[in-house]
């Protein structure tokens, strides 16, 4: 069975195929239909009725929501951690099989508004356990599966967390962002932040476009000729930018020689 945590929220969730549930965590506590593990709900310390209040502890902990499944969907909710430096971190877990089994994506309120740019990058975490947790990722795939928020929600306040989970793809959304976001290649990268992670900093397609988070890395590629070196290059979601008249291309890698897939295109 593939089950969902939720902590501390009001939550709503949208299978792909069905209509919208919606949650009231106050009430399913009262009903016992939350399963907890290594944690304790404590409703006395609730901020409203619709919410549960988990225990803090040294381990990892989960609260289950029993009876739910969930494949494919969205899942909305408002969740509350506490701006203490690697004492809060707060999420959902899904396609869970067991209190081992499980992906998350979790926030780290004490990162949001860090003064040191390398923290904000580690503001929101996706892991999926045991084999893949956050510092395995980290150090495996640097800035791949963490970053920052922009806007740096109120660490101490309650945040809106929106997953839209789709086969082996999970986006996360906070508080309603819909930003622009692009992603550079690696030369990019290399250039202006060296070693560096350069995800959650922001930057301008163009001076008069507004300005666009990067959200991932990704390999080099060779627009202008096998023969010339690589420059900075940008890469802008068509559906953002949809507007724009910019030129577009299509990059292919394929093991038959060029000419004979070229009709294709």
């Amino acid at each position: 069975m593939k089950r969902t945590s939720l902590l501390f929220a009001l939550a709503v969730l949208i299978p792909t195929l069905g209509s919208a549930a919606d949650y009231n965590l106050g009430e399913l506590a009262k009903a016992n239909k939350i399963e907890v593990f290594k944690r304790t709900l404590d409703q006395t310390k609730a901020d409203s009725p619709q919410a549960v209040f988990l225990s803090a502890a040294p381990d990892d902990g989960l609260a289950w929501i029993t009876g739910v499944e969930l494949s494919e969907g969205t899942i909305e909710l408002e969740i509350k951690g506490k701006n203490e430096q690697g004492r809060s971190f707060v999420g959902i877990a899904f396609h869970g099989q067991d209190n081992r089994v499980f992906d998350a994506v979790y926030l780290r309120p004490f990162n949001f508004e860090a003064r040191e740019q390398e923290r904000r990058s580690h503001a929101i975490q996706y892991i999926s356990m045991p084999e893949y947790d956050w510092s395995k990722l980290r150090k495996n795939h640097p800035g791949k599966y963490e970053s920052a928020v922009t806007p740096a929600p109120d660490p101490d306040s309650w945040v809106k967390l929106k997953l839209v989970v789709k086969g082996k793809n999970v986006a996360a959304f906070v508080n309603g962002s819909d930003k622009p976001a692009l992603a550079v290649n690696q030369t990019m990268a290399r250039t202006f932040w060296g070693n560096r992670s350069p995800i959650g900093r922001r930057v301008r397609p163009q001076f008069r476009d507004p300005w666009c988070m990067i959200v991932g890395v990704v390999a080099d590629v060779k627009n202008a000729g096998l023969e010339k070196s690589t420059g900075t290059e940008l890469f802008l979601p068509l559906t953002q930018f949809k507007g724009d008249r910019r030129e577009f291309y299509i990059a292919l890698r394929s093991e038959e020689k060029w000419s004979t897939v070229l009709s294709s295109v």
